[in-house]
């Protein structure tokens, strides 16, 4: 099968796709009795919490809006100058007062139940990486990183794993020695152990293990390279198309016809260090900030703060224009038209924005792989019955 067969499904034929048409547009929404009310409750939303521990990064990635020395394009380097300015972003490290502070707040927030590390900067830098794990994991969190992994001893992964770390996605974006030399500078092979002493530390536990690659010019032609290297070993494979500016500037998946709903005004609220709120994954501290954790106002106060319900009520509206986080934004492709397809031992998820790859093993649970089978499936008992199927056929065969 060529890489674009594999990696550009064709989703307009339904063949053997598990379809989950995600595309809450209005006319749909204003049948879910009560969804706004339950949306602007904050003992409910938000779900996930993430922190900056330090904007600081080891890298200077090119698609990285943070730390990117030069984007190839004076438009795009006049639209981040805000993280070249100091004092409008500033580079620190979370103080380990202050994050267990911060977490005693998010904890206030009864829908929250996991904790992402990473955002706009390399979280391993920072010396109390693993008391933060630590911290958080024991009031109860479900704690996620990404990191670019190079800084980290292939004998300190278990160490992170049994402070409480329970998915570790690392930043690859190259399949070949030469690729990721060109793109991040580093040590490729060493990176390799790192992320199969991760592998190895995840075994017999409950925590995953994810690769990504951010879609670029120079490692378009490796995409089923990286697939293939690490579907063995590794939980999940994500093959990103690169956002700059508020927009894809790589779509290989088809784009939907008309614009949706984004969960990222509801769904999540980060914080960096110098007190940033924001709201959204792909705005960050700089199109997305909603307030400034400085002591003078609860986490709980900003995310409640009315000019934000009301900003809130105006996307809810469809008056996007009307949002400037939202304006010209195309974020909420990645909750729109996720199709599920099985291909031989491959399960692979496609939204407009990427494609996301887990291997069926044998002793993968139909639960497991049910959880990715969103709400709003077309025949749920079908599509269990074709998860059992295919689960009783690997088991049969061995492998």
């Amino acid at each position: 099968m060529s890489a674009g067969a594999l990696l550009r499904p064709d989703i307009t034929q339904l063949g053997d796709l598990l379809a989950n048409r995600f595309e809450p547009d209005l006319r749909h929404v204003a049948t879910i009795a009560g969804l706004e009310a339950r949306l602007e409750n904050p003992d409910i939303y938000p779900m996930l919490a993430a922190i900056t521990p330090t904007e600081y990064c080891n890298y200077r990635c090119r698609t990285c809006h943070t730390h990117s020395p030069d984007f190839g394009s004076d438009e795009y380097n006049r639209y981040y100058a805000f993280y070249k300015d100091p004092e409008k972003f500033k580079l620190g490290f979370m103080q380990l007062e202050t994050y267990d502070r911060l977490l005693d707040e998010i904890m206030e927030f009864k829908g929250v139940t996991g904790l992402y590390l990473g955002t706009t900067g390399e979280p391993t830098l920072h010396r109390d990486f693993r008391a933060m794990i630590a911290h958080a994991a024991h009031r109860g969190l479900m704690v996620t990183a990404t990191t670019n992994g190079v800084l980290l001893a292939p004998e300190q992964v278990p160490q992170l794993v049994g402070a409480g770390l329970r998915y570790i996605d690392v930043s690859i974006d190259a399949a070949t020695e030469e690729t990721y030399k060109k793109l991040r500078g580093g040590d490729y092979r060493r990176l390799e152990k790192v992320v199969q002493s991760a592998v190895k530390a995840a075994r017999g536990g409950r925590v995953w293990i994810s690769v990504n690659m951010t879609v670029q010019d120079e490692n378009e032609t490796e995409t089923r390279q990286f697939v293939d290297r690490w579907i063995n070993e590794v939980d999940f494979i994500g093959v990103w198309g690169c956002h700059l500016k508020k927009r894809y500037v790589s779509n290989w998946n088809r784009r939907p016809e008309k614009r949706t709903l984004c969960k990222q005004l509801y769904s999540g609220i980060g914080v960096s260090t110098d007190g940033h709120v924001w709201a959204c994954c792909g705005g960050g501290p700089m199109e997305g900030c909603i307030g400034m954790w400085d002591g003078t106002r609860s986490l709980r106060e900003i995310w409640t703060d009315p000019n934000w319900s009301a900003l809130r009520k105006e996307f809810f509206e469809g008056r996007w224009s009307n949002v400037p986080m939202c304006n010209d934004c195309d974020v909420w492709m990645l909750n729109s038209l996720t199709r599920f397809r099985i291909d031989g031992d491959l399960m692979i998820e496609t939204r407009p924005t990427t494609s996301i790859y887990r291997k069926i093993r044998p002793e993968t649970k139909l639960a497991k792989l049910g959880r990715y089978i969103r709400i709003g499936i077309a025949n749920p008992a079908q599509a269990r019955s074709k998860l059992r199927a295919i689960l009783r056929e690997r088991r049969m065969r061995g492998g």
